[in-house]
């Protein structure tokens, strides 16, 4: 059965997946359409969960914040990671955002919430990780290209101390980078939530989610 899954795939045009049947020898076929098929459709949620995207079923994949706190975006160049996040925010409601470090053509629904410039980003960054407040509405800070900011004097040390404290205040931070590996990231495991587009090794995958997985030939947009 295993070698009809490729002649189902290109015949119909969609991903199929055999799983055997528990006490059983019969097995279950499940054809499912391509991800890319499934355009984005907004989907009612608490301010707490993060739409990320949908399964081959159509179904909304959402993270919960306050279960999983602080989410890390992480892949290659040109594979979707900022895409994803803009459709998790355009899909928020009854929260604020703000965003550090994003390229112009990006994020365009929140250009008055945009924070560039690496001195501005600092000071914003420990203004917000000294604070003690508690605030009322969850406040979303997305940080883009982490990579590009992560050789600044003192960075990662305030963004450490604030993912150490954020949930705490009502704060989730939203990180997104193209190498998040320990050597990279020391303070990585403070991210409750992970997802990961297309990496340039199995080894890059691995090392970022903290355990194996099927399948890590993925294409644009897949994570």
């Amino acid at each position: 059965l295993e070698g009809l899954v490729p002649v189902f795939n290109k015949l119909y045009k969609c991903k199929t997946f055999v799983k055997d049947i528990e006490n059983s020898h019969n097995v279950a076929i499940d054809i499912v359409r391509k991800y890319s098929d499934i355009p984005f459709k907004p989907s009612k949620l608490t301010p707490y969960e993060l739409l990320i995207g949908y399964d081959y079923k159509d179904n909304p994949i959402t993270v919960n914040m306050k279960i999983t706190p602080h989410i890390a975006v992480v892949g290659i160049s040109n594979n979707g990671k900022t895409k994803c996040v803009e459709n998790m925010l355009n899909n928020l409601r009854g929260c604020t955002i703000d965003i550090l470090n994003s390229m112009d053509n990006d994020f365009m629904n929140f250009a008055d919430r945009k924070i560039n410039g690496e001195d501005n980003i600092i000071d914003y960054l420990y203004y917000i990780s000294h604070g003690e407040e508690i605030l009322e509405k969850p406040h979303y800070i997305v940080i883009d290209e982490y990579n590009v900011l992560s050789h600044l004097k003192s960075f990662d040390d305030i963004l450490c101390d604030l993912l150490r404290q954020a949930r705490h205040r009502n704060i989730f931070i939203i990180l997104i980078a193209q190498q998040l590996q320990l050597e990279y990231c020391p303070f990585r495991d403070l991210f409750n939530a992970r997802l990961c587009f297309r990496q340039l090794n199995k080894h890059a995958i691995f090392s970022f989610i903290g355990q194996s997985v099927d399948n890590t030939d993925l294409k644009q947009r897949e994570f």
